[in-house]
């Protein structure tokens, strides 16, 4: 069954053989800086090696941080204008609609980004989720393969087309993604193991994004005479104290669900699912909700993203608001859209000299393309 979602839009690395899902975007964090004084013009530049955020036994460097910047600047465009193509147009240095400058609030969504990722990471290898020599070989010989096919040049264009320095900044991003996704899935399937009490868990709400897990009884149900019927028995047995869980697994007609359900931000479910969900307390019941769907009862459960507050709180991470001042997402986006630029040009004049056979890349994969998946990763 079609999702119920009205978008759902999951931003991946798309680029040479590393399709690790991205979110994140959009959202601000209490440890997050909060300045609005525009793009600093300082002669000295952040590095590579720069230290961009810290905590306890985690130091994050800035060797990564142009990937998550343009993902956060696209993000930012797009939300202005949906159909943008060409992202040198965009002046990174206006206003937002709350006031703030632009790029400080895509710098600080990124490395909010940034450091949600490496406290899971670090969580992920103090629990042994690492990449295995398999995984770590694989990338190496897609890496080989990618260069012996377009060449050194086109690789350095492609790595550049998405703000990644070098190949030991790719693979420290690729390592990033991989693990922090390892995590995201094994809670997302483990759930308990992660979290003990949702009590203890409320101080980490998170108002941008809900998890819940819910049960649908569609208006055309070919399974149930009186969609309406049924859906007010479950409704009793789960408030009764029945497993919601298994009563999904006896009654859900959302085939797209999994046990786990759903997480999402504003304004990606249908207004009526949304509002009950943001509406409940962890562990709460709604009460039956009709959408243009059918009938849903909806159970709100702790989810990755109060997850990811909690382990950043754990390690006290904060970034480091120096280093971050001498960031420039105009920079940086404007050396993104010269290496795109060059590298569809070599792909142009490649498949021109091969009779358009060849060409890696079509365009916007080059760019770290958007990819929509049909709804957003669950947890």
């Amino acid at each position: 069954m079609k999702k119920f979602m009205k978008s759902g839009v999951c931003l991946m690395l798309a680029c040479i053989m590393c399709m690790a899902a991205f979110s994140g975007c959009g959202k601000k964090d209490a440890s997050a800086p909060e300045k609005a004084k525009g793009e600093n013009k300082s002669e000295t530049k952040a590095t590579d090696n720069s230290i961009i955020a810290k905590g306890s036994d985690i130091e994050v460097s800035a060797e990564t941080i142009g990937y998550y910047i343009y993902q956060c600047a696209m993000s930012a465009a797009r939300a202005e204008d949906p159909n943008i193509e060409d992202f040198s147009t965009v002046d990174w240095n206006k206003k937002t609609a709350d006031g703030e400058v632009m790029a400080d609030e895509i710098k600080e969504n990124a490395v909010d980004a940034l450091m949600r990722r490496a406290a899971v990471v670090k969580y992920g290898k103090d629990n042994g989720m690492t990449l295995s020599d398999e995984e770590r070989e694989q990338i190496k010989t897609n890496m080989e393969q990618y260069k012996s096919d377009q060449g050194d040049d086109m690789f350095s264009l492609t790595l550049k087309a998405i703000g990644i320095s070098s190949v030991d900044s790719y693979m420290n991003l690729y390592e990033i993604e991989n693990i922090y996704n390892k995590v995201k899935t094994d809670f997302n399937k483990n759930r308990t193991n992660y979290i003990k009490d949702e009590k203890k868990m409320e101080k980490y709400k998170d108002d941008d994004n809900v998890c819940v897990q819910h049960i649908l009884i569609m208006n055309n149900s070919t399974k149930y005479e009186d969609p309406k019927k049924t859906i007010e028995e479950v409704l009793a047995r789960a408030k009764n104290g029945e497993d919601f869980t298994q009563l999904m697994n006896e009654f859900n007609e959302d085939t797209g669900e999994s046990e786990s359900g759903y997480s999402f931000g504003h304004g990606e479910m249908v207004p009526e699912f949304e509002a009950a969900s943001f509406k409940l307390n962890y562990g709460e019941i709604s009460d039956v909700v009709e959408s243009s769907y059918g009938y849903h009862i909806i159970k709100r459960v702790v989810g990755f993203a109060e997850f990811e507050n909690y382990i950043v709180d754990k390690w006290h991470m904060e970034a480091i608001d120096e280093v971050l001042d001498k960031i420039s997402v105009s920079d940086i986006m404007k050396d993104i859209t010269e290496a795109n630029s060059a590298l569809m040009a070599a792909q142009a004049d490649s498949a021109k000299q091969n009779g358009g056979q060849d060409g890696a890349a079509q365009d916007g994969t080059a760019q770290g393309e958007t990819v929509q998946d049909g709804g957003k990763s669950n947890g």
